[in-house]
């Protein structure tokens, strides 16, 4: 593992990371190191130098020379887009240091919220900017391969993509796709089975099938459609989430709550399996 925890589960003291004190980037001693959270692949930190506060994302060895490479290749594009500038990447150990953003995740907003769900401009910003930055991901011929509202934060400076790691070329890079598309619920139909995923080449057009499910999600101010599965016996999960719409069942007040420009775009691509809507056609009549 990149990470050495100098301490138990449950015991106190520092965490260390190899190879950061002797990273380019940082040029005096770092204070204040926080593990913020620990994944399967990845580890997020963020530490304090110079009275600035940044994010340290490490990366299992498995992953981390191809994943760098995508970040180092990509990044001078994604930047433009809004995603978090990158000061260094670390081959020899696996991680990268970033830009540290202070918000929330629209996830964890949405959450929060429940079935009050959000007010209707903190909907519109997080739907444009989600729009916004998959068009023009898309235009390069790109997945973003993550798709879900915890990839998104509300910040001072609006509303901002903040996972660089799955941004892969189509289909160049398809052994990635396995787990990457359709976390937190947003399950498209191409990967709602191991099987497909495994023989599957993906495509930008089934990652539309994604972004209109967390259209519907931001809008209808729910992360679980709970009440609808349970009305027609279907177990309250995420795959069956994807299933519900996109066998058909779309109720009509789910449609309703959608901005009206948006409401016939997002159910060809749900029910129809219009493969022809494009992000940034979205893009063009919502924004």
């Amino acid at each position: 593992m990149v990470i050495q925890t100098i301490r138990s589960v449950l015991g106190k003291g520092p965490i260390r990371v190899p190879g950061l004190e002797d990273d380019p980037f940082v040029t005096s001693e770092i204070a204040d190191l926080r593990l913020v959270t620990a994944g399967k692949v990845t580890g997020l930190y963020s530490f304090r130098m110079k009275g600035h506060r940044y994010v340290l994302k490490t990366l299992t060895s498995i992953h981390h020379a191809n994943t760098l490479k995508s970040i180092r290749d990509k990044h001078p594009v994604l930047e433009k887009l809004g995603f978090p500038k990158v000061f260094s990447l670390n081959d020899q150990n696996g991680f990268y240091i970033m830009e540290y953003l202070r918000g929330e995740s629209v996830f964890d907003k949405l959450i929060r919220a429940g079935h009050r769900r959000l007010v209707r401009e903190q909907m519109d910003l997080a739907a444009r900017a989600l729009l916004s930055t998959i068009a023009p991901v898309h235009a390069k011929g790109w997945l973003l391969n993550d798709l879900s509202w915890r990839n998104f934060m509300f910040t001072d400076s609006g509303v901002r993509p903040v996972d660089l790691d799955r941004i892969r070329t189509v289909p160049e890079e398809a052994e990635y796709i396995a787990n990457l598309v359709g976390k937190a619920s947003y399950t498209t139909p191409l990967f709602l089975s191991v099987a497909q995923c495994l023989n599957s080449v993906p495509s930008i057009e089934d990652e539309m099938q994604g972004i209109a499910l967390m259209l519907d999600c931001i809008y209808n101010g729910d992360y679980l459609v709970g009440a609808y599965l349970e009305t027609h016996g279907l177990k309250y999960s995420r795959r069956n989430h994807a299933l519900m719409l996109v066998s058909g069942f779309y109720p009509e007040q789910r449609q309703l709550n959608l901005p009206e420009q948006l409401r016939e775009p997002v159910r060809a691509i749900l029910v129809d399996k219009d493969a022809s809507v494009t992000a940034r056609q979205l893009l063009e009549i919502f924004c």
